[in-house]
């Protein structure tokens, strides 16, 4: 959270304050879907197997905040 503050505007403390889980959600959603465009299975497998792999990760964190979200 300590980054996304930094652009929290000084009139509007609300704007970010409160959003932050939801803020974090929809950046990691918009990163997988980043990257599954960027998914060719027709690169050198390298590159394949580190776009899936950065996509397992970030789907799995985007389901622990969920559930996070969920508990309360």
């Amino acid at each position: 959270m300590k980054y996304l503050l930094e652009f929290q505007h000084e009139h509007i403390p609300e704007y970010v304050i409160g959003q932050e889980e939801n803020i974090r959600l929809a950046v990691l959603k918009d990163e997988v879907d980043l990257l599954n465009k960027r998914y060719n299975p027709e690169l050198s497998k390298i590159d394949v197997l580190y776009i899936v792999d950065t996509i397992s990760v970030l789907e799995c964190r985007i389901r622990e905040l969920q559930f996070i979200n969920e508990k309360g």
